[in-house]
């Protein structure tokens, strides 16, 4: 092999790793209902409770009582591109605790507990290459089934980026290999918990918003995007004795910028479906599919693609 290739496949390796590492919370993220950032986001009465539906809607909130729940989950995360790509797929199950944080937040801490099947298929960056460290790469399942760490959210799911930075638990060593982190970024997006509707919803009734926002991308800036997101309250099922209510979002964006001379674009589409709990006020069940495609002027383009479902049970 020749230097050449052996540092165009290193610099190929290294991109798709830490392009999958920032990517997997964004697209788990992006196909969460936009949030309101002031205010108290509860619905009116009982901190958290849910309204019954013949009273103008029904809103969904997390319990912020002590609580565990088992998370099982299914995934595969994959990025393309004409200069190379990879993906990562996962079979595990993981333990989240709940406990009371705080002025109607909570802080939800996570370990893998069991890891049935991992798979990496991302390119291997070369030692010396790069930047990259030295030594032999690191064993993709170990440090899948090692993965721990925690957040705090609202009532509604919505993480605090820097209240959840600071906690000692997610202290993350920045310099790390980018197969390490690329696998901790799709481990941990893994490990959340569905983002909540803001709104009261009524069953048969969409709700419908465009909003301008920033969209953080994976080359490191945010893109202004239009964001289009449709909400919808497809059911209320009682035939097990509990509300379950079933909630789909429906997310399309776009948007563009100018970075060293060339105009990077993006095209994001993702559909959210939960069932959720409406008295134990916990999810049931989650699924995620989310496509994010950008273009980099002339030179070149690529996209990420994410398929996800997930059950939750008490722990």
């Amino acid at each position: 092999m020749n230097r050449t290739g052996s540092a165009r496949r290193s610099r190929v390796g290294s991109r798709a790793a830490s392009t999958l590492a920032i990517a997997a919370a964004l697209l788990l993220g992006f196909g969460a209902p936009a949030c309101k950032k002031d205010g108290d986001s509860a619905a009116p009465g009982s901190k958290g409770a849910a309204k019954d539906p013949k009273g103008g809607g029904v809103t969904l909130r997390y319990n912020t009582a002590a609580r565990t729940l088992k998370k099982n989950i299914k995934g595969s995360f994959t990025v393309t591109s004409g200069r190379g790509g990879g993906s990562i797929s996962a079979d595990l199950s993981g333990q989240l605790d709940f406990t009371d944080n705080g002025e109607g937040t909570l802080k939800v801490s996570y370990k893998v507990l069991e890891l049935r099947d991992y798979k990496s298929e991302m390119p291997q960056p070369e030692a010396g290459e790069g930047g990259e460290q030295a030594g032999p790469p690191p064993d993709p399942k170990a440090v899948a089934q090692s993965v721990t760490g925690a957040v705090i959210i609202n009532d509604r799911g919505e993480p605090d980026e820097d209240k959840t930075k600071a906690l000692p638990e997610n202290k993350r060593d920045e310099n790390a290999d980018p197969q390490v982190q690329s696998i901790h970024g799709m481990v941990e997006g893994m490990l959340g918990v569905p983002e909540l509707p803001d709104e009261a919803l009524e069953v048969g009734k969409p709700v419908s918003k465009s909003e301008e926002k920033e969209i953080p991308s994976p080359m490191g800036m945010k893109i202004p995007s239009e964001i289009d997101t449709t909400i919808k309250l497809i059911s209320i099922d009682e035939s097990t004795g509990k509300r379950l209510a079933t909630v789909e979002v429906e997310v399309e964006g776009g948007g563009a910028v100018e970075a060293q001379g060339n105009m990077i674009s993006m095209e994001s589409s993702a559909t959210q479906t939960t069932i959720f709990n409406l008295d134990d006020q916990i999810p049931v069940s989650t699924k995620v599919t989310s496509t994010n495609a950008y273009t980099f002027g002339t030179q070149g383009s690529f996209e990420l693609s994410f398929n996800y479902e997930a059950s939750f049970e008490p722990g």
